[in-house]
């Protein structure tokens, strides 16, 4: 069985706090009567007492004498420290620091606190960062964490506050995860604004120093209507989480305390039927941020793809991929986009093959398309998934022509010059993406399976940064074609913008470097690549004018109509007019 501690939040008791039918000394003692031994307390119910030595050692006491643990405080109503103003925002820090002082008399471990800001997604995490870095140094001098709730706007937004956390860089500025606070617009209901919740907890678990488990309503069965809490608790302890459950209850369908039994027996109830939980598989970064290490340049120019301030800079030029060194099966794949023109693509492929599929700069792949400024009734710029190049795929929902194609339920995605979040799981041939905080869009039935990444460059300038992913449990062996092709000791010999590494010996050659085709004009003169002595054969896609595509693999020393590989040499001598691509020399 799982195992873990429950707490009670003072908020599940808010409507009798406030209406004073209870007393703030009385809450542990409140505690008790539920059979739960440890207590979060809300500042709003002895506001005017935080200075009041005396009455903080009155709760102590109380909460002592029934032998009830005080974890935290919930602060609110004391500034934002977030705010854009440098003047409000140290105002806000000062106010804080007097329910560090009461925490601290009282026992807690942190002060549970908001990064309410304004601004844009960005501004708004520098200025939240700020805040919270400069309280949770006044925070280690008491020895006390300082926590962040999604408590509405961008920190209802797990990958938002994740990135503050990682800007704050503290060991004691941490978050506290609410189950059910995932409303970016805090209370109107504007699709857009709500945030997939089981999402958002995990993004915040890496950071969590509490967990508060909301609730709202509860059907006759005990469970709660909103939030799957065998989904959720399990979510969290697998992240390694080992602190205490907090039973929050703020709904209205049931009363105050019969809420909070029902939130607590339902916990107890998980924890009596989940299995022991062991960890999931560490986040890998995919991107270190510095150099392009676990990615392999498939068919395209060495600047095609480069790294700038600690992004991945796709320039567009050519058309083709860049593809992860590893292959993965089951996975979840994150990362951030932007596009810096108003008409931009580019896409992310998943479980492609290791090089592009015959007469094309694609591979074989599911693509997760990544683009801007495109609106119709057959694709969009808000996270459309696809079967490209022989792949397949059911989507989640019928397309208007019938093509393997999911269009995404949402219009998520920010325009040009604002970043994008895509979360990407990966099971068993089933796909689902989310897009800044919600799946969006989804296929099933899909083939291959197991496979490469690749991030597509396609004409534009596009960035990414901020990408991971976190391998999953995979069962039993998959048939031949439900996996990518294996990867082989293919190098590509043209990079889509000159003629680099190739010879002629005539100045008006005839060739022309056309993005991902190599165009021979009819009475070209031979064009000749230098091989290594290892190499052993040649992949060749080729097409004459008015012909079709052709994908020939010649061997050393062989000598065709329109190429040949003699005198440790490639040479195309086309006898007339001839589209070249995908040339891969293989040892």
């Amino acid at each position: 069985m799982a195992d873990f501690e429950i707490s009670l939040a003072q908020w599940s008791l808010h409507r009798a706090f406030g209406a004073g039918d209870l007393d703030n000394l009385d809450f542990a003692k409140m505690a008790r009567h539920f059979d739960i031994n440890a207590i979060e307390y809300v500042n709003q119910f002895f506001h005017d007492k935080s200075l009041d030595e005396n009455y903080i050692a009155q709760m102590k006491q109380r909460a002592d004498d029934m032998g009830v643990q005080s974890l935290l405080i919930m602060c609110d109503g004391d500034g934002n420290l977030g705010d854009p103003s440098a003047t409000q925002r140290e105002i806000a820090v000062q106010k804080h620091r007097q329910w560090l002082r009461a925490a601290k008399q009282l026992g807690c471990h942190s002060i549970r606190v908001n990064a309410a800001s304004s601004g844009s997604f960005e501004e708004q995490q520098k200025l939240a960062a700020d805040g919270l870095a400069k309280l949770a140094d006044y925070g280690a001098e008491y020895g006390l964490n300082v926590i962040v709730e999604n408590h509405g706007g961008y920190s209802s937004n797990g990958n938002w506050l994740a990135g503050v956390m990682n800007m704050v860089g503290k060991d004691n500025c941490g978050t506290l995860p609410d189950f059910g606070n995932f409303n970016m617009y805090n209370g109107n209901d504007v699709q857009d604004g709500l945030y997939d919740r089981y999402q958002g907890v995990e993004e915040m678990m890496p950071f969590a120093k509490a967990v508060s488990a909301k609730s709202h309503a509860f059907d006759e069965n005990g469970n709660e209507t909103g939030t799957d809490y065998y989904r959720m608790v399990e979510l969290v302890l697998r992240s390694g989480y080992t602190g205490h459950f907090g039973v929050e209850y703020e709904g209205g369908k049931h009363s105050e305390e019969d809420g909070i039994r029902l939130t607590r027996d339902l916990l107890k109830k998980v924890r009596g039927e989940l299995t022991e939980i062991y960890p999931l598989e560490p986040w890998q970064d995919l991107f270190n941020g510095n150099d392009l290490s676990n990615w392999q340049k498939v068919n395209c120019h060495d600047e095609t793809f480069t790294v700038e301030d600690n992004m991945i800079k796709c320039d567009g030029i050519p058309t083709g991929v860049l593809r992860s060194e590893k292959r993965y099966r089951n996975f979840i794949c994150e990362f951030e986009y932007k596009h810096v023109e108003d008409v931009s693509n580019a896409g992310f492929f998943v479980w492609s093959d290791p090089t592009p599929a015959i007469g094309v700069p694609f591979t074989r792949a599911i693509e997760v398309q990544v683009i801007n400024g495109y609106e119709t009734d057959t694709y969009t710029s808000h996270g459309d998934i696809f079967a490209i190049w022989g792949a397949t795929l059911k989507p989640a929902r019928p397309h208007p022509t019938g093509a393997e194609r999911c269009l995404p339920s949402q219009r998520r995605a920010r325009g040009t010059g604002e970043w994008n979040h895509f979360r990407i799981t990966a099971v068993d041939g089933t796909l689902t993406l989310s897009v800044n905080g919600k799946v969006v869009s989804a296929g099933t039935e899909i083939n291959p399976r197991e496979g490469f990444l690749c991030i597509e460059a396609e004409g534009k300038t596009v960035y990414f940064k901020n990408m991971r992913v976190r391998e999953l449990p995979s069962n039993g062996r998959l048939a031949p074609e439900q996996k990518a092709e294996r990867l082989r000791r293919d190098h590509s010999l043209y990079n889509g913008r000159d003629l680099t590494g190739w010879t002629t010996p005539s100045k008006n050659n005839g060739w022309k470097a056309n993005g991902p085709s190599l165009v021979a004009d009819t009475g070209a003169a031979p064009l000749r690549y230098a091989l290594e002595s290892k190499i052993d054969s040649v992949s060749i896609d080729w097409q004459p004018a008015g012909g079709s595509m052709t994908r020939t693999r010649i061997k050393r020393g062989e000598e065709l109509e329109n190429f040949s590989f003699v005198r440790g040499a490639l040479t195309l001598h086309p006898t007339a007019k001839i589209n070249f691509m995908n040339l891969f020399s293989r040892y």
